[in-house]
């Protein structure tokens, strides 16, 4: 993940397939290199990738809901899909009394989905809950889309991160 994390797709592709060939089945790897060639555009190996992750980690519902079609529209769809169901389960598990979920967990949902606003709300009350994730504002590509918000800059002057970029 530190490859993708500074940029560097094609040296984390490489990591990641060398990690496969000792257990191919590995779901978490599966989804990083899914990650990974979805940042270089690689959209048909990106869907490749994620449903075998899917399937691999029992999600037969997740993986029917991302679809087959290789395209960048396609995968673009399927994920939205992917990530309504995510919020979905996120939601009814919220729900549940007694129940804890990160908020860190619904504004990386939110954030994937461009509901900017929610994704702040969730950002700002993972803040409030000291939640330890934050720390990861700085590096974690999945942060991209709103990091030229001025609220991003914001939140990260707040959490005390270097910010850089």
């Amino acid at each position: 993940a530190t490859y993708h994390w500074a940029g560097q797709h094609d040296k984390a592709i490489e990591q990641y397939h060398a990690a496969l060939a000792y257990d191919e089945t590995h779901s978490q790897t599966l989804d990083l290199l899914a990650d990974a060639y979805e940042a270089k555009g690689m959209y048909g190996a990106a869907l490749d990738r994620r449903r075998k992750y899917l399937l691999y980690a029992g999600a037969f519902d997740a993986a029917d809901a991302l679809g087959l079609d290789r395209s960048e529209t396609g995968y673009r769809r399927g994920m939205e899909r992917l990530y309504r169901q995510y919020l979905q389960r996120l939601e009814e598990e919220a729900a549940k009394p007694g129940a804890f979920v990160s908020p860190m967990e619904f504004a990386l949902t939110y954030i994937a989905l461009g509901e900017t606003e929610r994704a702040f709300e969730e950002l700002h009350r993972a803040y409030d809950q000291h939640v330890p994730y934050l720390a990861s504002l700085e590096a974690d590509p999945a942060f991209d889309p709103i990091r030229s918000d001025p609220r991003f800059a914001k939140l990260v002057a707040k959490v005390k991160v270097p910010y850089s970029r």
